[in-house]
């Protein structure tokens, strides 16, 4: 008996046929894949471009700064090192100021022990006849005070300290009314001293009175050379021209000295009647802080302009803080063979009148 055949096909699916399907459907799909990957994996890497050229920016300008900070450190370094040396010195300078001190503190305790010794024996001095023609009701205060002279120079400090012992005394004082400021206690004593000095000149024959802050004014009648003649009539009109003097501004001692090397014939005596040292001078300029240190070269300018061989004898009312011009102006006295006094508070304002009745 024959067997009955299948029908035949027409479409026939192998799985040879689906394996291969299926890889094709992959490669497709990889394909249309892959672009996309590339273009992202293109943005990724121009970010991190981007972020390496950020950083790299920031990593250079960080290290520019600490190079910076670097120069910076070392110079603080070298400047701490400087400090140290100046400490150093400064402790070194101190030590030898401090010796300075004591040392000037000695001269001034050895002067005033001196002062008051002199004091002890002007207390025991009579009062000396009158001048025959001039009534001298003035106690004789000095011992060893040059007086005598043909041609006597009288210098008067005309300055704005010359008002009162303090800076802030004459401050207050410049404030206040032109009779106020003529009849400091100071201005007054500095005043009646000059007046004292011109009842004691005993041999003078010419004179000249110079009062001066910035610049001098010669306040005697001159005669000839800048003098004049030794009599009341020209000693009262010095004493009226002084009285009309306002103390003010500062003192300029070189202009002052100058002005004494210019009289002819030049003085034989120098009478300086101050308070301190100089305040003003030709390396001062206007609104300059100026320092202890500066006022003595100030008043060692001044003294080259000073007439040669001449004895330049001081009397001094000292200015509080100003410690070195009694030693100063002594040393001043000592090289041109002059004297120096400090009077007591008293001279010459004491209980009888300081000049006479003319």
């Amino acid at each position: 008996m024959r067997r009955r055949r299948r029908p035949i096909q027409t479409f026939t699916l192998s799985f040879l046929d689906c394996v291969c399907c299926g890889f094709g459907a992959v490669i497709l799909l990889f394909v249309l894949t892959a672009g996309q990957r590339a273009a992202t994996v293109s943005d990724t890497s121009a970010t991190l471009d981007l972020s390496l050229r950020s950083i790299s920016e920031e990593v250079a300008s960080a290290t520019a700064s600490l190079l910076r900070q670097t120069e910076q450190l070392a110079e603080i370094e070298s400047g701490i090192a400087e400090l140290e040396a100046d400490i150093a010195r400064g402790q070194g300078a101190a030590g030898d100021l401090e010796e300075r001190l004591e040392a000037l503190r000695a001269q001034r305790s050895a002067l005033a022990d001196a002062i008051r010794e002199t004091e002890a024996a002007i207390a025991a001095i009579p009062d000396p006849p009158p001048r025959p023609g001039r009534t001298v009701t003035a106690r004789e205060y000095f011992t060893e005070f040059q007086l005598t002279g043909q041609r006597v120079l009288l210098i008067l400090e005309g300055s704005g300290g010359m008002m009162a012992n303090t800076l802030a005394e004459a401050m207050i004082l410049s404030q206040r009314s032109e009779d106020e400021q003529r009849n400091a206690p100071k201005w007054r004593r500095a005043r009646a001293s000059i007046r004292w000095l011109t009842d004691h000149l005993s041999e003078a024959t010419h004179f000249q009175l110079l009062v001066f802050n910035q610049s001098p004014r010669a306040l005697a009648p001159e005669d000839s050379g800048g003098w004049a003649r030794f009599s009341d009539s020209s000693i009262n009109q010095a004493l009226r021209n002084l009285d009309d003097w306002m103390p003010r501004g500062g003192a300029n001692f070189e202009t002052a000295f100058a002005a004494a090397a210019q009289l002819r014939p030049a003085p034989d005596n120098i009478i300086l009647v101050i308070d301190g040292l100089p305040t003003q001078g030709p390396a001062v300029a206007p609104g300059m802080e100026i320092t202890e240190a500066d006022r003595r070269r100030l008043l060692q300018s001044a003294v080259r302009q000073l007439p040669p061989g001449v004895p330049v004898n001081m009397i001094l009312f000292p200015h509080d803080g100003d410690p070195h011009a009694a030693l100063d102006f002594w040393n001043l006295a000592i090289r041109s063979r002059g004297s120096l006094v400090a009077p007591a508070p008293d001279w010459p304002l004491g209980p009888r009148p300081p000049a006479p009745t003319r």
